[in-house]
């Protein structure tokens, strides 16, 4: 990827905003279920759905929005819920959305060609990104502020990041794909409108 192929226009622009609702909205689901007992304390900790928004937009439309979207959509939600904003947490965030939105044009999702080996490239960047932002990056931070031994946490992070990798390979796979599909039919469908009115 290259910088010149970096653009931030009014579609990129609609889906930071977009994503950031999904964002907040995916985590007050997750609170909301938690709290009423339909989703375990333990299964929140161990699947989080923002990890799910932030990669899949970032695998859309690229590393801007990923960053974008991770730092706003972080931000508003520490301050919601925490009542602060950890900015260890935004950090990690952060290198998710654009270690995985760094490979957005080999993973083709805009062009319709997210399938495949594709699939493959997705799962494998994801799964390293939130391995060393879990496993590594967040426990070591923690550790260095003194809020955590690192033995903990990189125990937390470990858990943590195997139900993120799995959550993000099931759904955002899925969600990609049909991403993909739908793009790719709305090609055919404006080939086969130029065709007939010719």
């Amino acid at each position: 990827m290259t910088l010149d192929k970096l653009k931030f226009g009014t579609r990129e622009v609609i889906a930071t905003a977009v994503a950031v609702l999904i964002y907040v909205g995916a985590e007050c689901l997750q609170r909301y279920g938690v709290s009423l007992g339909y989703v375990t304390a333990a299964s929140y900790d161990y699947f989080k759905l923002r990890v799910l928004v932030t990669c899949t937009v970032a695998a859309i439309f690229g590393p801007i929005v990923g960053v974008i979207v991770a730092v706003g959509a972080a931000m508003i939600v520490n301050v919601l819920f925490y009542g602060n904003i950890s900015m260890i947490e935004v950090a990690a965030y952060i290198i998710n959305g654009l270690a995985i939105g760094c490979y957005y044009e080999k993973f083709g999702v805009l062009e319709g060609k997210f399938k495949g080996i594709r699939f493959i490239d997705f799962n494998v960047v994801q799964a390293l990104a939130n391995l060393f932002c879990s496993t590594i990056f967040t426990p070591l931070l923690y550790f260095l502020g003194g809020k955590m031994s690192l033995t903990t946490g990189i125990v937390k992070g470990y858990e943590s990041a195997v139900g993120n990798i799995i959550g993000v390979a099931v759904f955002g796979t899925i969600i990609l794909w049909l991403t993909s599909c739908l793009i790719n039919k709305n090609k055919k469908g404006a080939k086969y409108q130029k065709v007939t009115k010719v």
